[in-house]
């Protein structure tokens, strides 16, 4: 392999990564939007299937935003190291789209069940 080539795969490369991190950037924002939906959703059938006193949704609030923050975390660290790997293979925009659009269709979901309202 000459200097020029290997000087053009390295710059690609390259690119890819710095790719991976925006798109890694667009799926952590919807994962928020996904977390707020999740969390609020799970209030709700709590609620709904317990009919509990209102210290005890207080208490399961609290409990379901520090789950769904650390879930988030977990999350975002994970589909990092799966993005860059995917720059990495020339598989970035596949694996974006196996993670992004399943999280869409759940905030989706989130929306005609009125979680954002």
């Amino acid at each position: 392999m000459s200097t020029c080539s290997m000087k053009k795969r390295s710059l690609n490369v390259n690119l890819a990564i710095v790719s991976s991190y925006l798109l890694w950037i667009v799926s952590d924002l919807i994962g928020i939007g996904v977390a707020l939906a999740a969390r609020d959703l799970l209030v709700k059938l709590y609620i709904w299937l317990l009919k509990p006193s209102p210290w005890t949704i207080e208490a399961i609030d609290k409990v379901l935003v520090i789950a769904v923050i650390l879930g988030w975390i977990v999350l975002a660290i994970l589909c990092e190291r799966y993005y860059v790997g995917g720059a990495r293979e020339g598989k970035l925009l596949r694996r974006f789209a196996l993670v992004t659009i399943p999280s869409l269709a759940v905030l989706g979901i989130g929306y005609v069940l009125g979680s954002f309202t």
